[in-house]
């Protein structure tokens, strides 16, 4: 009774409005994808900066030791 290659018809009553929705939902997800990718770029700037801080802090940290050592040096 039924053939297995006849094809299948869904009734929508709002077709027009379901594309337009779809539609919709592409964008905000293009979007938001964009919004990430800004997200991860400001990280990666954030973390690179974070670095060279605590570079800047090593060196201190190293110049003020190398300063207290010289101090205590006993003299001969």
């Amino acid at each position: 009774m039924y053939e297995d290659n006849m094809p299948v018809f869904i009734k929508i009553e709002n077709y027009k409005e379901v594309i337009e929705l779809i539609g919709l939902i592409k964008g905000k997800v293009s979007e938001s994808k964009k919004y990430l990718d800004r997200i991860e770029s400001l990280k990666r700037e954030e973390d690179s900066k974070i670095n060279d801080w605590k570079e800047v802090v090593k060196d201190i940290e190293d110049k003020i030791d190398f300063v207290n050592m010289t101090l205590m040096e006993p003299k001969l």
